[in-house]
């Protein structure tokens, strides 16, 4: 008998291949967080112009969305009436004076008067309220026109800030209340601000960061 033996392939397993592997180096380092918000700029001082004094607007010394600094004159109010009205509290103040150093004559002749007993003491102690009553007089008349005198510089409209005056200012012939009618609104544009709302849970991260 004749035995024969051999091999077969079958059922043999392949070689394993060798799998590329990419390999990159760890770094540690901070990295910037990035929050956007939609906001608005606003101007930190906003201020809005109003008269002291009543009356028509005859001159506009800006044009709206003018760039202005303090001081500066806006508009010019109709200042006639103004005017005539310091003309007569100035003379109303002159008579009272006047009246005033005529009374002070008086206590001044009085008092020798009396020294002499040529006049009684209540001839005396009237010509004094008669000198105080003028006095009294003088002090409030002139009072009118350091008033009459203020109206005067008031028509004319002076801006209280540096700013940009919006477009939306009175023209010339506009009639203006004290302190009721607006006539412009002057923002400052350095510096100003952005206004953006975020969440709760946005804010509580920034306030624990800070």
């Amino acid at each position: 008998m004749v035995t024969l033996s051999g091999c077969s392939n079958q059922g043999a397993k392949p070689a394993a291949q060798a799998v590329e592997v990419k390999v990159m180096q760890v770094m540690q380092k901070d990295t910037p967080i990035i929050y956007e918000f939609v906001g608005a700029v606003e101007a930190k001082n906003e201020v809005q112009i109003r008269a002291k004094v009543s009356g028509n607007i005859v001159a506009k010394m800006v044009t709206g969305g003018a760039t202005v600094s303090e001081g500066q004159p806006l508009f010019r109010i109709d200042s006639r009436q103004y005017n005539s009205a310091l003309l007569t509290n100035q003379a109303t103040a002159a008579q009272s004076e006047a009246l005033l150093a005529n009374a002070r004559k008086e206590v001044g002749r009085y008092n020798q008067l009396a020294a002499q007993g040529a006049v009684s003491q209540q001839t005396l102690d009237n010509a004094v309220a008669v000198e105080q009553q003028n006095a009294a007089a003088a002090r409030a008349n002139w009072a009118k026109v350091q008033q009459a005198q203020e109206d005067m510089e008031d028509t004319v409209i002076l801006s209280p800030i540096n700013g940009r005056i919006d477009i939306n200012d009175l023209s010339v012939g506009s009639f203006v209340t004290a302190g009721t009618t607006t006539m412009a609104t002057i923002s400052s544009v350095d510096p100003v601000m952005v206004k953006f709302s975020m969440s709760e849970n946005e804010y509580l991260q920034f306030a624990k960061n800070n």
